[in-house]
């Protein structure tokens, strides 16, 4: 076992240069002491917050334009101005195109604004005659910086390439997941 004297640090015991559990102390003197830790590293989950929706009804759009999956929405307040929240949405649904093939998007929004879309095309089937809705799972991973604990509202909305193009939330079988972690600055 090596012993280190030091004026400044004290004594340090270190087993053949390997620090073990046993070298280690319970407690962390630090006071006095600054502490700089590498970019990107800090911060800490100050709150965690998950919504889950699955519609009563299947809901069921053939618009061009993104439209707003009823009920698929939350309401988020931070506990702390500044820092950030990690978004993440899952959106189970199916698309169908007639006579085409299937462009379905899904898009995460904060009220008004567009955060993050995804689209999804597939070969449907259907032009040759049956009727084939294409799974789909729209994944969307977003990180937001935020500067106030005002409330903000994220929802789900679904859109099509065209009006003979439809995508859908089956009752009973999907379920819409979004999940905001608050993370302190």
């Amino acid at each position: 076992m090596a012993v280190t004297i030091d004026g400044t640090t004290g004594v340090s015991l270190v087993q053949d240069g390997v620090v073990t559990a046993a070298d280690l102390s319970s407690t962390l003197d630090l006071s006095g002491k600054t502490v700089t830790l590498p970019a990107g590293v800090g911060g800490k989950v100050l709150q965690v917050h998950q919504f889950s929706y699955s519609p009563a009804s299947t809901f069921s759009t053939n618009s061009g334009d993104f439209t707003e999956v009823t009920g698929a929405s939350t309401t988020f307040t931070p506990t702390q101005s500044g820092g950030f929240l990690i978004i993440q949405a899952v959106v189970p649904c199916e698309g169908y195109a007639s006579g085409t093939d299937v462009h379905s998007y899904t898009a995460l929004f904060d009220s008004s604004t567009i955060l993050q879309s995804r689209g999804f095309q597939g070969d449907n089937l259907g032009k040759l005659g049956d009727l084939i809705w294409l799974p789909i799972v729209g994944v969307h991973n977003y990180k937001l910086t935020h500067g106030s604990t005002s409330p903000r509202t994220f929802n789900i909305r679904l859109a099509n390439a065209s009006t003979s193009r439809q995508t859908r939330v089956r009752a009973g079988e999907d379920t819409i997941t979004i999940t905001v972690w608050e993370i302190a600055g």
